[in-house]
């Protein structure tokens, strides 16, 4: 006879495919000097795979030639690095490396924290003060060029260092640049929120893990907050009920330029990109 289930959470952990990449070591493996979007084919073409690249900037750029020392993964997260993405799984052995900027067309993507709003509906929310994410002088070390570093403010500095593919020390300097707009000012945000999943209407499942970068709104009380969706979690217990807790950025941390919006185009406040 099996025991009785005890009472409280189970937990259950799913691996993405992501986990390819871990296992695949090209000692020998190389890409020519090319957009990232080529170099992703040149690679999937010697290993089966199917890493992709959807960018409105950075992943069109030059990629200088490289030869592949680490796994996948390392070179994979050294290119999502260099165009300030995101990754998201893209079915069986695929990845997809991602910086574009997009919104959903319904409420489905807004958040609030009163009920029959018409919205999806939060029951727990977190801020954080973010000064973690707070730095006054980056450093741009790309991998064939000089690094490069840009400051503001006086020392001792708060200091970023971070390793790319750029193809240029231009290209790294604007780079640089474009980080230090981005982090140069430490902020308190909204971190995560909770979410019922059976209570609400109208929910995608594979929300949180398909739309990686797109803009949604979180209302509390009272104030919409604009944020960045950067993932998700999904848990359940054995009485019923499947709960998600999501994590977000907030949009002042998100440097888009978009023309005639309120938000993301504001001059002065935000780039269209390096």
């Amino acid at each position: 006879m099996y025991p009785a289930l005890k009472s409280g959470l189970r937990s259950t952990t799913c691996r993405r495919h992501v986990k390819f990449s871990a296992a695949a070591l090209p000692t020998s493996a190389s890409s020519t000097a090319a957009k990232l979007e080529t170099q992703c084919n040149q690679v999937n073409a010697q290993f089966n795979t199917s890493i992709g690249v959807v960018s409105t900037f950075g992943g069109q750029d030059l990629f200088p030639a490289t030869t592949l020392n680490g796994t996948l993964a390392d070179w994979v997260n050294l290119c999502t690095l260099t165009m300030n993405g995101r990754m998201r799984d893209s079915g069986p052995f695929g990845v997809t490396m991602t910086n574009q900027y997009h919104k959903l067309t319904n409420l489905f993507g807004n958040f609030s924290d009163v009920p029959g709003s018409g919205l999806n509906t939060y029951e727990e929310i977190t801020f954080d003060s973010l000064a973690d994410n707070y730095y006054t002088q980056i450093t741009v070390d790309p991998e064939s060029y000089a690094e490069q570093t840009v400051q503001t403010g006086s020392a001792p500095y708060r200091t970023y260092k971070v390793n790319t593919l750029n193809a240029s020390t231009g290209q790294a300097l604007d780079y640089a640049n474009y980080l230090l707009s981005t982090y140069k000012t430490p902020i308190l945000a909204i971190s995560s929120f909770r979410v019922f999943i059976d209570a609400q209407t109208n929910f995608n499942p594979s929300y949180g893990f398909t739309d990686l970068g797109t803009a949604i709104q979180v209302t509390f009380r009272g104030t919409t907050n604009n944020c960045i969706l950067e993932g998700a979690t999904y848990s359940a217990t054995p009485a019923g009920g499947i709960y998600a807790t999501f994590y977000v950025s907030g949009e002042d941390l998100n440097n888009y330029l978009l023309l005639d919006n309120a938000v993301y185009g504001k001059l002065d406040e935000n780039k269209l990109g390096y």
